[in-house]
């Protein structure tokens, strides 16, 4: 214990003459409160505004507008008269309407779903699509308890007394085949998305620019005398722990000032990549100032920070998938653990190969 304490001490001593460590630790904070201070919490993504009509009683259709206002983020649903509805969608002032059938509440009670309303667009309508599948979906969802009673009737399933009586509020849960949660992870503020994205991208550089430093480190003769006595992971695990300290502070702390509180998360990642830093670290040094200037950038476009590229292009969304940032913003601490199991693993097993070579 003595002895960490005392290599614990020497690393924070390194990090406060190395220019390079110290700035990045400085430039986490900075940068996030700039951020806080350039977009305020109160800008949000503006609601996409649709327009809905049908007649008067209609109560599945209230339902299902009820439900769209409920689930459906980021657009805003205004009920009105079909002609006002077209004349809003064709001036430019609505993105598109949905019309519903007069016999929507027949159709729906006997079990025929197709065309139920009718899509009006305009010209300049970009959102459509995505509008459609939300209301698919939700009208998937209001109707799961009929479709699940008449789908029980047809395979001759016995009824109770008084027939099949589901909840009202019953859902079907959907999952993509590939397992991974469907729908964009672009949050609802645009403020701590910034936030967000901002610290996982700096800590990141942090960690690729500290698994350099520990790699030129590895090959000085006070490390080597050190792991000759005491072993590899001796000399390792106090540089590996202080850094873990110092990241999760700095990046907590900027966090929770710009009114984001999640240390589970942020530990999760900073555990991550400090495991990460310890596998750079078994590699050849003086790599790192070629590649530092471009990671940034390279983050912000693999990374859902600013918007998910997996919804244009789902080869660089599987690319960005496996950084430790994704798993980040979308909030998975298991996967940012399993990361820094694996990645600590990794490094015991380079650096046998290594050796050995």
């Amino acid at each position: 214990m003595r002895f960490f304490l005392r290599a614990a001490m020497a690393e924070l001593s390194a990090v406060w003459r190395g220019k390079r460590a110290l700035a990045m630790l400085i430039a986490l904070p900075v940068c996030v409160c700039l951020v806080s201070v350039i977009v305020p919490d109160d800008v949000m993504e503006p609601a996409v505004p649709v327009g809905w009509s049908m007649s008067d009683g209609c109560e599945t259709g209230r339902e299902l507008l009820e439900h769209l206002r409920e689930t459906a983020g980021g657009v805003e649903f205004f009920e009105t008269d079909e002609e006002t509805l077209r004349r809003k969608v064709a001036s430019g002032e609505w993105e598109c309407g949905f019309v519903l059938r007069e016999d929507f509440d027949e159709r729906v009670a006997a079990g025929r779903y197709g065309r139920l309303f009718t899509l009006v667009s305009g010209e300049g309508s970009t959102m459509q699509g995505l509008v459609s599948e939300a209301v698919s979906a939700a009208m998937l969802a209001v109707v799961a308890p009929q479709i699940g009673s008449d789908y029980l009737e047809s395979v001759g399933a016995v009824p109770p007394e008084g027939g099949w009586e589901l909840e009202p509020g019953s859902r079907l849960e959907i999952e993509p085949a590939s397992g991974e949660p469907a729908g964009s992870y672009v949050s609802s503020g645009i403020s701590r998305s910034l936030l967000r994205g901002c610290a996982a991208v700096l800590l990141t550089v942090s960690a690729v620019s500290f698994g350099d430093e520990l790699a030129r480190r590895r090959r000085e003769g006070y490390f080597r005398r050190i792991a000759a006595v005491r072993g590899e992971a001796s000399a390792l695990l106090p540089a590996l722990a202080v850094r873990f300290a110092l990241s999760f502070a700095a990046a907590a702390a900027a966090l929770a000032a710009a009114g984001i509180w999640e240390p589970g998360l942020v530990a999760a990642l900073c555990f991550a990549l400090t495991a990460f830093a310890a596998v750079l670290s078994v590699f050849p040094d003086g790599w790192s100032a070629a590649v530092l200037p471009f990671l940034p950038a390279a983050m912000l476009v693999l990374c859902p920070v600013l918007f998910d590229v997996s919804e244009f292009m789902p080869a660089l969304g599987r690319a960005g998938s496996l950084l430790a940032a994704t798993h980040y913003l979308r909030g998975d601490v298991l996967p940012l653990v399993m990361q820094g199991c694996v990645f600590l693993a990794a490094a015991w097993l380079l650096d046998r190969c290594f050796k050995k070579i």
